[in-house]
This record gives C-alpha cells, structure tokens and sequence, in this order.
C-alpha cells in the first residue's frame, strides 16, 4: 500500500500537482507532514498572488517544497510506528546539511540572479576529506531539483595533458563520452549537439562534474575555462526547453607527505602542495567572468556547527550532549566533512530506525 501511494506522488510531482500529492500524504501515517506543506504552499501562493516575492524566490522556494513532499514519498513506502510531537523520520539528505553556510550563501545569490539562464558554472576547491560530492547532494536538495524529482549527474575526470589544445580536445571527448556520444568528430562536438540530444530525455537539469587534481593543475587552465563558457557554451535557446546545464569545476587539493628537508622546515619553507594550492586559488580569484562564480575553499567542520545541527534529531541539551559523546568523542574542535557526514548518517539511520516497523 505504501508503495503504491509514494508512486501516486511521484506522479503528480513530475506533473506539478503539489496539492494533489499533498492529499495524499495527508491519507498516510505522516499526515503531519502533509498539514505542515499544505500550509506552507498555500502561504506562499497567497504571497505570489499578492506580488510579495520575485518570480525568483518563488521557484527556490516551491522547488523546497516540491523535494520535501519526494522525501516523504520515499519515506511513505515503508510502515511506520506512531509518533507524537517529534517530526519523525530524516532524508538521507540531511546528512549533508551541517555546515558549509559560506558555500551556500555565495551559491544562493548567483543561483538567484542567474536562475532563467540555460547554463550555471561553479567551482569548488578543497582538500579531498572536505566532501566536494556532499557539498552537491546539499544544492541539489536546496536548489537543483527539477520538477520530475530527479537530476541528471556526470563526473568526468579531466586528464594530465601538456597543451592547452590537447587537454581541451581530451576535456571535449570525456564530457561527449559521458552522454553516451561516441561517433562523433572534434569538430562535431559542439554544445547545440549536446543540448538537442540531452533535449529528448525527461529530464530538466544536469550537472555535469569536472574533477581535477591539484598537481595536474596547468597555467593555462584558467584561460580554457574561459574559452568553455565564452565560446564553447553559446546557448542555441530553443523555445520548449526547460533543460539547464549546471557545470561544477571540482579542484581537489592533495594531501601530500612533507617531503621537505630538515633544513626547509627549520626555515619554515612552505609545502610545494602549499605553494600549488595558493598559486591556483590565486588564479581562480583572478578570473573575471559574470557567468562564474568560485566558492570558498571547503575547510573543516567546526565541531559548534556539528552541536548545531544535533537540532534535527534531539529536542533536548541532555539528548544532544549525548549524541555528541556517543557519536563524537574526541571532542575535536575540527572535523573533515567526509568523518562529519558518515556520522552524521548514522545518527540519522539510528534516528529513523525508532520509526520503522520492522
């Protein structure tokens, strides 16, 4: 029965009937859940009518709403216990909700202004442990679902290459490759072939992920990512789609062994991955493009940001401390987000598990 009731919101979701899918999560165990969207759409309708918000906001925060109720879909196909006040059961989303309001805040405001335009370019850069994919699970919930409940995700590792012509003829043909279009010439690679062959899916918004190591980064790199989003992504703005590309340039610094010699670190010479790292993200600040937005360098989890987020599972400091002694005892004052996720999903799991009818 569950089952058959999160398909029936599903559906309605894909055809953007909020109201409907509403209805019937109000005939399910989480009929909370149900009261609690049902008046936030309406509030928000009613704010539209009024002309209180931009067509901008409006989209952000139906877009909110409409992945909230997918949530409670997912959720509906397995039989639950009775609960009372407590909102009972997390997405597997909200392990990546700690932290990271930097990012978000400098996203939020690009995404904003740029929301009606076909394409959305975005860097990240980080050391690996700072969970770059996480960041992404994050925006996704927040901002990228499409209507049909779903995202369209690739990751391409781009290659070692000497040239700038090399690695963007090798960039072009892993980023063809990835869709599935493998026939086709240099010359042929062009972003209209993309968009028309993307264009008969049934999907609304891509990510495409570029991954690149710190020490294959070259100082031509800048000037190429240039060249992709002033000539390479002219949008050919076919009337019908509602297809957007969003293409994230994912800058992953290396952790490398200190290497230095004795008398280097008695002069206090820096790192040679630490000299890379600063030398690129001076490069990345350089940059001059409308369309580009960089975020800022994903660092560790301040452990007063994890006690924070203890909020969505414990209504009490008791049940936080708790958690936190249970979950966290080293008492760090900094976590990798990596260490901080696969924790936090475990709480989240724990959490859930008091729900569930086995």
């Amino acid at each position: 029965m569950g089952k058959k009731l999160a398909e029936q919101i599903r559906v309605l979701i894909k055809d953007g009937k909020l109201f409907d899918a509403i209805e019937i999560i109000l005939k399910s165990p989480l009929k909370k859940e149900g009261i609690q969207y049902a008046a936030r759409l309406k509030d928000l309708r009613e704010k539209v009518r009024m002309g209180l918000i931009r067509h901008e906001e409006e989209v952000y925060q139906n877009n909110i709403i409409r992945k909230a109720i997918l949530d409670t879909a997912d959720l509906i196909e397995f039989p639950l216990q009775k609960f009372n006040d407590q909102p009972p059961l997390l997405g597997p989303v909200y392990r990546y909700l700690c932290d990271r309001f930097d990012q978000r805040d400098v996203f939020y405001e690009k995404f904003l202004q740029r929301k009606n335009e076909r394409f959305f370019f975005c860097v990240v850069h980080g050391y690996r442990k700072q969970s770059h994919k996480g960041l992404f699970k994050r925006f996704e919930h927040e901002y990228i679902i499409g209507n049909d409940g779903k995202v369209v995700t690739k990751f391409i590792i781009l290659p070692e290459k000497q040239t700038m012509i090399d690695y963007q003829k090798s960039t072009l043909i892993s980023l063809f490759h990835a869709f599935g279009l493998k026939q086709l010439s240099i010359n042929e690679m062009t972003i209209d072939r993309l968009i028309l062959t993307t264009e008969k899916w049934d999907n609304e918004q891509l990510a495409i992920h570029f991954q690149l190591k710190s020490n294959r980064w070259k100082d031509f790199l800048p000037k190429l990512l240039l060249l992709f989003i002033k000539e390479f992504c002219h949008s050919i703005d076919r009337v019908n789609s509602k297809q957007r590309f969003y293409f994230f340039f994912n800058i992953i610094y290396e952790n490398k062994k200190d290497t230095r010699s004795i008398l280097d670190r008695l002069l206090r010479k820096a790192h040679p991955e630490e000299i890379n790292r600063k030398k690129i993200k001076n490069a990345l600040n350089r940059l001059d493009i409308p369309q580009y937005i960089c975020l800022p360098e994903l660092e560790p989890v301040p452990l007063s940001y994890i006690e924070d987020w203890m909020n969505f599972v414990a209504d009490t400091d008791e049940k936080k401390d708790k958690l936190l002694k249970k979950y966290f005892p080293e008492k760090n004052d900094k976590y990798d987000m990596e260490d901080v996720e696969k924790r936090l999903g475990r709480i989240v799991k724990k959490h859930n598990q008091k729900y569930i009818v086995n």
